[in-house]
Parts: structure tokens; sequence; C-alpha cells
């Protein structure tokens, strides 16, 4: 057994203090190795430079000699000791669900971050021993054989539980008739949960998750939530946990934050399914030496973000109504996103290792979030309008859970593309070659079957004559008039760039947005001075007749 100490010194300076005892097996040498990336996060990280001082002694002290060989990876010379000593120390200043903090009252480790496993050994088992104050409360999804020590069967268990530690925990729990799980919740930050109101609505969503699965494979779930004092929004799934970090704490008690919170935990809890168990083949197990590519990310992320609320739908936590506000703002971000016309769903999946969780250059890709959940809504609708409303995609799910719950092998693009035609009864080729592996609307498909759940669709103008009539988004940003989206062939795009700054408009000065949109709406030729990267340039925008930035909307049919 590997045996890590945690030490909690000085938290003021954020460094956490570890020492990983490691049994040598008589092995020469000793490679350790720090994971380049985190399940959950399909990018590469930069774990290592966040160590700031590191050494290995043998069990009596000796000095050992120990270098870095490549990024991630370190190799210790064990010089016939029977142990080696790993004395290093970590800087815990991420505050988001995949970081780690350590301040004056919290400590919070996601283990993937820090911690190192033997090459060849990471199915050994660890054992952690924390020295913390005695009146931390510890809240994680391992195994806790006594006060302040945790147990993991082997790597990949440890770093898929994070763990919270702090003297201000809050926590309740709850349960499902019918199953024998307990669920927690935790959480840190200050805020003052309405208990019943929160334990009522999440036994009601994780209720139609459980019913959607059948079962659960696990005796204990925690949500784990960090509430921050700055705006943040940001999950990761964990195999019987969740750690969520919001904020700001200062909205806590506001609906908007209410409905945020909840629907988050429904789309980590579904993952609890869909990813932590129902995995892609080329993720089993997980190579966390390097990138892993795999052309399924719209199932991994797509599919789960559309439970999420279709799930609080469900389960009567929220109304219709609610629910067709997260879809419509689906459509409308899916509208505006003009890479969606260049990208599809599958290449999507493999540029998650490119530049997946970044801005990226103007109209070159999609979200596998965004644009995936909106092509799980589209197999929804198509599987109940074909069958006549006998099966949907929980038919799919359930198959793929019932194929690979207990195999220990992952699923393949054409598992699912065979499942779905199974459940459909018949080839859903079409489907697959327009909207997954191909850039064709899904939105007009969406519009044509929205009456399979009692919808219709409508087109919604864009509410500003600069978006309507020239194709183009504006913002004011430190008193400056902001191009921030072109669309493109749009008459704005034939003489603009992102980033330029209006000064003027007809050479009058613009103080305010209102009006420029007097202008715009008014002429259908206007001349325009811009600051482009510090120099002056004057152009000329000319209507097209065309109308811009419009997007489908659903809504309840009477």
């Amino acid at each position: 057994m590997i045996r890590l100490e945690v030490a909690y010194r000085y938290p003021h300076r954020h460094l956490i203090d570890l020492v990983l005892h490691i049994p040598t097996n008589d092995a020469p040498t000793l490679r350790l190795q720090l994971p380049a990336w985190r399940p959950g996060r399909y990018e590469l990280q930069n774990f290592a430079r966040n160590i700031q001082q590191i050494s290995a002694t043998s069990e009596t002290g000796k000095s050992l000699h120990l270098k870095r060989i490549a990024r991630n990876t370190w190799e210790v010379a064990t010089e016939g000791a029977k142990q080696v000593q790993l004395h290093y120390n970590y800087f815990a200043k991420q505050l988001d669900a995949g970081g780690s903090w350590l301040d004056e009252r919290l400590l919070y480790i996601n283990w993937i971050n820090c911690t190192f496993y033997v090459e060849g050994r990471i199915d050994e088992p660890y054992q952690v021993q924390l020295q913390l104050p005695e009146s931390y409360c510890i809240s994680c999804g391992l195994e806790m054989p006594t006060p302040k020590c945790l147990q993991a069967a082997d790597f990949y268990e440890l770093v898929d539980a994070p763990m919270m530690a702090s003297p201000h925990l809050q926590h309740r729990s709850y349960r499902v008739e019918g199953y024998s799980a307990n669920f927690h919740i935790w959480f840190y930050g200050d805020c003052m949960p309405d208990w019943d109101k929160i334990i009522a609505d999440f036994q009601k969503c994780t209720k139609v998750q459980l019913e959607l699965f059948g079962d659960f494979p696990a005796s204990d779930f925690h949500f784990q939530f960090i509430i921050a004092p700055w705006q943040i929004y940001h999950g990761v799934e964990h195999r019987n946990s969740t750690l969520i970090v919001l904020g700001p704490d200062a909205d806590f008690e506001e609906q908007y934050f209410y409905d945020n919170m909840l629907a988050i935990a429904s789309h980590e809890l579904f993952h609890f399914w869909n990813v932590c168990r129902i995995r892609p083949q080329e993720l089993m197990p997980y190579d966390l030496t390097r990138e892993v590519y795999f052309p399924t990310g719209f199932i991994v992320e797509g599919i789960t973000t559309f439970y999420g609320d279709w799930m609080l739908y469900k389960s009567g936590v929220w109304s219709f109504e609610r629910y067709l506000e997260e879809v419509n703002a689906q459509l409308k971000k899916y509208a505006h996103n003009f890479g969606r016309k260049t990208m599809s769903l599958v290449e999507a999946s493999y540029d998650l290792w490119t530049d997946g969780y970044s801005v990226g250059i103007p109209h070159r890709k999609v979200s596998i979030y965004n644009e995936g959940a909106l092509a799980a809504l589209l197999l929804h609708l198509w599987l109940l309008s074909t069958t006549q409303g006998k099966r949907s995609l929980d038919d799919v799910m359930r198959r793929l859970w019932q194929n690979y719950k207990t195999t220990g092998k992952g699923y393949t693009m054409e598992d699912y593309k065979k499942i779905v035609s199974e459940v459909a009864e018949q080839a859903m080729d079409d489907y697959f070659n327009r909207y997954i592996e191909a850039t064709e609307d899904l939105a007009q498909a969406i519009s044509q079957l929205a009456k399979a759940i009692h919808c219709q669709a409508e087109t919604v103008p864009a509410p500003h004559a600069w978006e309507r009539r020239f194709g183009m988004m504006l913002e004011k940003q430190a008193g400056h008039m902001l191009v921030t989206k072109i669309i493109p062939d749009s008459p704005a795009d034939k003489v603009l760039a992102i980033k330029d700054k209006i000064l003027s408009v007809n050479e009058l000065v613009m103080q305010d947005l209102s009006e420029i949109s007097l202008i715009m709406e008014r002429f259908s030729t206007v001349q325009l001075t811009v600051n482009r990267d510090e120099r002056i340039h004057r152009v000329v925008l000319k209507a097209d007749g065309k109308q811009y930035f419009s997007y489908t909307k659903l809504r309840q049919r009477f």
C-alpha cells in the first residue's frame, strides 16, 4: 500500500505539504508519474508547475537521487531502500471544480492535481492520512476507516474522489424510496441553505434519474458545493460524488442562483451513469499520460447536458415553461455560433484536446455541450415521432447502461449507432450523417419535430438594428462601443473586424449604444470611424435587406 501524508501548516501560503511513502519492492529505480490531465476535462494540464519543492529520502532519512525526466515524470534511485519517501509541496490556489485550495478556513484537494503514482503500479491501494485541526469535518467519497484517514483501492479511485475539509461544512442527507443509497449534500461558504426545499427538490430529481436507469451501484453519493464570493459556475463528475463551485455567494438566495444549482447538480448526477460508468472505449481505462482522442464527446457531455435540464422537468422540479427557457437559451446560443457551419460534433469531440475549452478563432468550432444537447433533443424528438411516443432517448440510455455497466468495456461510435437504430427499429444513418458527422441545421430539424413535445417553433428577430440589419454585435466596454461578433458574409463582415472600437457614426461621436441604434434603424448606409489595433479606419456599412441574428424559439402549444 502507498501511503500519503497531508499536513496542514501555514495555510495562508496556500502550500499543501505532502509526503508519499512508497514501498520499493526491491526495484533499483522508481518512476513517479503525475497525471497529464484529469477526467472530466479533456485537455492537457500542467499540475507539475504548482510543485514548489520536491525531494526523496529512504525510510531512514537518507537522501536519494531524484531527477526529473519529463514534464510530469520523476525518477528516483532507491539505493537498496525498502521505502521511498517523496517530500513535496503543492500550491493550492485554484478554487474551481477541477483545482485545489488551501486557506485558513478550507482545505480542498483534487487528488489528481497533486498525487503521484508509480509507473506500472497504478492499481496499488492508497491510504491518505490527514493532519488536520480537531475541529475540521471531512467530505469525501472515499472510505474513511478511521477519523482523518481515507482509503482507496487504487490510484483511479483516489483521484476520482475530491475532498473538502473545514470546520464550516454544512451537511444533510436523504434517500429515495426503493433504493438503498444515501445521498449527501455538503455546503462550504457563506450561505444559509433552505434545507427543506433543497432536499425535496434533490429527492425528486434523483428519483427520476434512478428510475430511468433502474439501479445505482454505489452505497453513497456526495454533492459537494463550494459557494465562492466571486462569479463562477463549474462542476466536475466523479464515480460517487461531484464537486461544484458556484458564486457569487451574495446571490445565493436568488432564484436564478438556485436554478443554476439544480441544473448543474442534475447534470453531474447524470454523469454517475454517463461517462463515470457508461464510457467510450478509448477511455477504458483512463490513460493519464497523454491525450486520448475519442469521437463521442457529444454523447458524454451533450446527452448529459440535455438530461440535466430534462430531468428537472420530468421530476416536476421545473415547470415545462421553465424547461423551455433553457432549451431556447441553447437554441439562441447555437444560432449565434457560426462555427456550426464548419465543424461537426464528431470533429468537435476530437477538438477538445486542441482548444475545446477556449473561445478560439472566429467561426471555427462548436461546443459538444451546447450543440451536443440540441443533437440529443433532436434524437429524443425523432424517436418519439417515429415510434408514436413508444420509445425515446430514455430507451437508448437504458440499453447503453444494460450493455456496458458490468462488462468493463467501453462503447464505440458504431455501438452507439447500432443501439439507436435498434431503439428506432429502423436505420438511423440519416440522423448521424446529417447532424453528427456533418453540419446540417439542428434548429431547423428540431422545429419540424417540436410537436412531439407539444411545442411549435417561431423565429425571433434580433432586437437591435446593428444586429438585425448589419450582422454585428456590439458591447459598451470601458467607454468604447466594441464589435464583439460578426456574421460571415454580412454587411459588417465586409468592412469591420472583431474588437473594432466604433468612434463615430455618420461623423457623430457615439456615447451610448442607444444612439447607434437610432441611426442604424433609420439609415441603410452609415459611415463609421473605428479604432482598429490603434489605427483609425473609415468604413461604410450598407444594409443588404437580409435579417441577421434571428433564432428559433420553441413555445408550448395550447
